[in-house]
């Protein structure tokens, strides 16, 4: 990079909205990019297939850190997935600096519920997901409500959460039209 910064990105292979991973090879000039899970199959039941999300991921962003986790300075988790983070910040340098990017807050989806089995995977998600938060120095969520309900429900505090609207990606437009 221009800057002099080595970027490494550990990611998925992209599987939304199907779930289904699409290998992908795409790379970015001076960023190195880990992908993994194309091997995945995920099951058609919400909490399972979020479940094994949560697991294949945290092995695989663990795995691919821990080669390099004494020269990361500046770390960006983009929660979902959770938790990886909380682990991965057992590894890296307690100076590395940590601002997460909230797309949304699983750990609030399920909360009403009055199902058992609903209410504990519910209280399971928001206690990593909590930890995964509350590890990072700062936090920048996609909308102002998601800022609310994350200081509310997580006790973080409201200077270490920002608001950006997603950013528009332009689609080129064909000259010919």
């Amino acid at each position: 990079m221009d800057s002099g910064a080595e970027v490494e990105v550990i990611a998925s292979h992209p599987l939304y909205p199907a779930w289904r991973p699409m290998v992908s090879h795409e790379s970015l000039e001076g960023v190195v990019i880990h992908r993994g899970g194309a091997w995945i199959r995920y099951p058609k039941a919400p909490a399972i297939r979020r479940a094994v999300l949560e697991v294949w991921f945290m092995f695989h962003a663990l795995l691919r850190t821990f080669s390099i986790r004494r020269k990361v300075d500046v770390a960006l988790p983009v929660f979902p997935p959770n938790l990886f983070f909380p682990i991965l910040c057992m590894i890296l340098p307690k100076s590395t600096m940590r601002i997460g990017i909230v797309h949304d807050l699983q750990g609030l989806l399920a909360v009403h519920s009055n199902q058992l089995g609903r209410k504990i995977i519910s209280n399971i998600t928001r206690f990593i997901e909590g930890k995964a938060l509350r590890a990072c120095d700062h936090l920048v969520f996609l909308s102002n409500a998601m800022v609310e309900q994350a200081v509310k429900a997580y006790g973080l505090s409201r200077d270490k959460c920002s608001m950006c609207y997603p950013f528009v990606t332009p689609i080129p437009r064909n000259r010919n039209s």
